[in-house]
């Protein structure tokens, strides 16, 4: 519930939350005394009120994600009055007014916070951000060596990329580790 404050021409009430729509009413009579009289009879006006409920948001999707592939935000708005318009922004220049854009072939430049302001019908307003990481996709070199070899041979592989994991599509044939 809003907390009311008061003044001799306002009735200001601040943090409202939706429990506070009724009618408001201004009494006013020629003393405080006379507006519970019978006698007196206060003149008065009134004004309904309407808080509607505000939207509520979230970001969904992958936070970090290789070059190349796509980004994809989701926003499932819920909550407010249906009819949502969104308004995205984020890094290198983007914008989107869809609840759930995604950047395709994401670039390094895709990096960093993503914001989005969701508005429904009755004007009210929600925002959530999230930040996005894009990795440069590895560029890993040709494998050398040999294409086969004797059994109870030794055979090495080699690459000229650093960093990385070597696997086998055949681990009971051969054990391979990370120096080949």
């Amino acid at each position: 519930m809003g907390t009311p404050v008061t003044s001799p021409n306002n009735y200001t009430l601040t943090n409202v939350a939706v429990s506070d729509t009724g009618m408001y009413r201004l009494l006013v009579g020629p003393a405080l005394s006379s507006l519970s009289s019978i006698t007196c009879v206060p003149a008065s006006n009134s004004k309904m009120l309407n808080v509607n409920p505000s939207p509520s948001v979230s970001i969904t999707g992958n936070t970090s994600d290789c070059s190349g592939n796509s980004v994809v935000l989701a926003s499932p708005p819920s909550v407010g009055t249906p009819g949502y318009t969104c308004s995205w922004s984020g890094p290198n220049n983007f914008t989107s007014t869809i609840s759930n854009p995604s950047i395709t072939n994401a670039t390094t430049a895709a990096t960093g916070t993503y914001s989005l302001t969701v508005t429904d019908t009755k004007s009210c307003t929600a925002t959530a951000s999230t930040a996005i990481t894009v990795n440069q996709t590895p560029v890993v070199a040709a494998i050398s060596g040999p294409n086969g070899g004797c059994a109870g041979s030794t055979i090495q592989l080699s690459s000229s990329t650093s960093g990385g994991s070597w696997t086998s599509s055949n681990t009971s044939v051969a054990t391979v580790d990370n120096t080949g």
